[in-house]
């Protein structure tokens, strides 16, 4: 989702940099029929021996269901 890359891109960087192990957010993907789907994003990164950035191990969860009944408690408070 469009508003949701930037914060997960400063975490990328963050990551990069050294700031931080691994981070965990909530964002939106979408698909390719538009629909939105929400996801939690696990990522981290690995080095090389050398400290060089190697690869990013990302898990991600589909959370669309918790986030639509979450949606529909707040409606009925």
């Amino acid at each position: 989702h469009p508003d949701d890359l930037a914060p997960d891109l400063e975490q990328v960087d963050r990551l990069l940099a050294g700031d931080i192990p691994r981070y965990q957010m909530e964002k939106r993907y979408v698909r390719k029929d538009g629909a939105m789907v929400w996801v939690c994003l696990s990522a981290s990164l690995v080095r090389s021996e050398s400290g060089e950035p190697a690869h990013f191990v990302a898990q991600i969860e589909n959370i669309t269901d918790r986030k639509r009944a979450q949606a529909e408690l707040m409606q009925t408070k």
